[in-house]
């Protein structure tokens, strides 16, 4: 398509020229193409499209239930022991949720190094020591543990005074 000035006004914006001879006609198309043809590719291709991103959405789905391990705590497990605060799968908001996830995931790390630390009553935490054995326990923990990362937050000194 070109853009040509019309000769009638002088001040006008360029407008697109249209040819008749530049396309074929309608019928003409129809008869090489077929009456159907065309609609029935783009429903196939569109459903082929869909599917294949709802199979690629529940992959996606699965691996984003498995739980992420912090580096840091990789390297800490295999000299040791490490405290890791273990965050889950619960909503906050429900005691009971974040007590029954609690449960089950100290269920399932018994008979490993494991050691709780510290239980959060009203967040979906867990402050725990574990060991090589509990954090390959921990990783297997699908849907329930979301993160293991490093526990920072040192814990206070007995006896010991805060500076004033």
């Amino acid at each position: 398509m070109r853009l040509q000035k019309p000769d009638t006004m002088k001040n006008a914006k360029y407008q697109p020229m249209i040819r008749e001879y530049d396309r074929p006609p309608a019928d003409q198309i129809r008869g090489i193409l077929g009456e159907g043809e065309i609609r029935v590719k783009w429903t196939v291709a569109i459903v082929a499209l869909l599917a294949a991103l709802a199979g690629a959405g529940s992959a996606m789905a699965y691996m984003m239930d498995d739980p992420v391990i912090d580096p840091e705590v990789r390297a800490m497990s295999g000299r040791g022991s490490a405290r890791v605060l273990v965050e889950l799968r619960a909503r906050a908001a429900d005691p009971s949720a974040v007590s029954d996830a609690q449960n089950e995931v100290l269920r399932r790390l018994t008979g490993t190094g494991a050691r709780l630390a510290r239980r959060y009553p009203t967040a979906p935490l867990l402050a725990l020591e574990i060991d090589a054995a509990a954090l390959g326990r921990l990783e297997e923990m699908h849907g329930l543990v979301i993160r293991v990362r490093l526990d920072r937050i040192a814990p206070p000194l007995e006896g010991s005074q805060p500076h004033r």
